[in-house]
């Protein structure tokens, strides 16, 4: 599709649910989360539905207020970032229920108890790192998640490695701060 649409346009259709900007987004935006997705050993299909579950999540967002119109960032950047988090999660969720055997007799309720808190924290360090802005979340994901070097981060961000690493520690400044009343941190 040749076609461009501002941020405000994407927004308004999306609210409105006009065909032609979910067809937009599924023309324009779909390939490139396909195209991640299937680079980090998803497949098409799993793509397909993480696409479709970042625009459903997109959608709420915007309804509920989440999500502000800036000048500073593409709603398609911030679609793309959406579903790299549902893929992280699912490949997350997908790890620990085939490592994780619920074997009654073996497990204890603290044990139980204490995998129940560390999702919750999981779950709540995922908000705080929505909350962060692109920049620290792409560091915080290369960095955490893709396991890329400095080096990597910097070159793929366009950055300076000295830049990216005090980048990488005033996000994880604001992601300590912000945990402060939830404890994420703690051991």
């Amino acid at each position: 599709m040749s076609v461009y649409l501002t941020n405000n346009q994407i927004v308004r259709g999306l609210l409105q649910q006009e065909d032609a900007v979910i067809n937009y987004l599924y023309e324009e935006i779909g390939p490139k989360v396909k195209q991640y997705i299937m680079s980090v050993g998803g497949s098409a299909e799993e793509a397909n539905d993480i696409f479709q579950e970042g625009i459903v999540s997109a959608y709420v967002n915007i309804k509920s207020g989440k999500y502000k119109v800036s000048e500073n960032t593409k709603f398609t950047t911030y679609l793309i970032q959406i579903c790299k988090y549902k893929w992280y999660d699912n490949v997350k969720s997908a790890h620990h229920s085939k490592n994780t055997v619920l074997d009654m007799d073996v497990k204890n309720d603290d044990d139980i108890l204490g995998s129940l808190i560390q999702d919750e924290k999981y779950s709540q360090l995922h908000k705080l790192i929505d909350e962060l802005d692109e920049k620290c979340r792409e560091i915080l994901h290369r960095y955490y998640w893709l396991k890329e070097s400095m080096a990597d981060i910097a070159k793929a961000l366009k950055m300076v490695t000295a830049s990216v690493k005090n980048g990488k520690y005033r996000c994880m400044q604001k992601l300590k701060d912000n945990s402060d009343e939830l404890k994420i941190f703690e051991n």
